[in-house]
């Protein structure tokens, strides 16, 4: 029931863990090795493990057992560094040269780098006897919290990668940072003929508010990520000066801020959790617009705008602490079209 910490360690005879065995080295580097030159028996215990999550050649620290294994151990890996890769065998962790009977799973059951997840299974072919850190989904969700496993999961190099539900989660709160402000000229202008019936009554002001709510849903990773989206986005403005240069056409320069937020939610259909997205921020800026002919607003136009945007932003998941993080950032648009009369329409009396 004690802790064994070890570092590049033989032992001569038989393991059995009813506790804890931990690899140990100085600074927590991955890349111990634990030799056991007998059988390795699992009761129960926990063994911990330091890698530096990424593809097949990972650095990791590993349990090499000579002779057989059996019974149940939990695992747990803590992740020193790595960003995630997609792997085709796996991170070899525990190497079995005799009967490989025994039991490992993660207490948690994945273990998370970058935008990949990754479980613990057994090879396939000469590699069937040990057990590998994969990010290749062997088409079993697993739950948070795994007992040992009598059928452990076995790596299918052909199957495709595992992304965690976080990466739906990030994505959807950039997409949001670059498109929450967004819009065209004629979503600051309304309906233009309730704008012109109040210029010819003098009563028409540059002010403009706009107020969107919208709702939308989109997948990643090979379509293993599903996510859903609330937004709400407000803006207002209006023109600091109109001018024209050759008594026809009109120019318009004006400011404009803004407020938006969106939550979004991720489901993975390869994992058993899920994440949740939320980003809130403000932005401020400038537009400016050029009409052709002002008077029958024919013509030409060209409509332009760039806004400083900042947001406050984060991303969450079930039993997993909460990623707060900042982002600023410009977004700027120009717009061009040419309008026409088609044809004139007018009711009997």
């Amino acid at each position: 029931g004690g802790t064994l910490r070890v570092a590049k360690t033989t032992i001569g005879g038989n393991l059995e863990n009813g506790g804890t065995v931990q690899m140990n080295s100085e600074g927590g580097k991955p890349g111990n090795v634990l030799t056991v030159n007998g059988n390795y028996t699992g009761n129960n215990g926990l063994m911990t493990f330091n890698a530096t999550l990424g593809g097949d050649n990972s650095p990791t620290d590993k349990m090499n057992v000579k002779g057989d294994t059996q019974g149940n151990t939990r695992v747990r890996v803590d992740n020193i560094g790595g960003v995630g890769a997609q792997t085709v065998n796996g991170i070899e962790l525990i190497e079995v040269g005799g009967n490989s009977a025994g039991n490992f799973a993660l207490t948690t059951g994945t273990v998370e780098a970058g935008a990949y997840v990754y479980t613990l299974a057994k090879g396939k072919g000469n590699d069937e006897k040990n057990w590998y850190l994969t990010s290749k989904w062997d088409g079993v969700t697993p739950p948070d919290t795994p007992d040992p496993i009598n059928n452990p999961p076995v790596v299918d190099p052909e199957g495709p990668s595992v992304y965690r539900p976080e990466a739906g989660s990030y994505i959807s709160n950039i997409a949001a940072a670059n498109s929450l402000f967004s819009h065209r000229l004629h979503d600051r202008l309304g309906e233009p003929q309730y704008i012109d019936s109040l210029h010819s009554q003098g009563s028409a002001s540059s002010m403009w508010m706009r107020h969107v709510g919208g709702h939308e849903r989109s997948r990643a990773g090979d379509g293993q990520l599903n996510t859903q989206a609330n937004r709400y986005v407000l803006q207002l403005g209006g023109d600091l000066a109109q001018w024209s240069s050759n008594a026809q056409d009109r120019w318009h320069l004006g400011v404009m801020a803004g407020y938006a937020n969106q939550h979004s939610n991720t489901q993975s259909n390869r994992v058993g959790y899920k994440s949740d997205g939320r980003i809130s921020g403000y932005s401020a800026g400038l537009y400016a617009t050029w009409y052709q002919n002002d008077a029958n607003k024919t013509g030409a136009y060209v409509d332009s705008w760039a806004l400083y945007n900042w947001f406050d932003n984060s991303v969450s998941s079930d039993n997993r602490s909460a990623d707060d993080y900042d982002s600023r950032g410009v977004t700027a648009s120009v717009e061009g079209g040419y309008t026409f009369e088609a044809g004139t329409f007018s009711g009997s009396e």
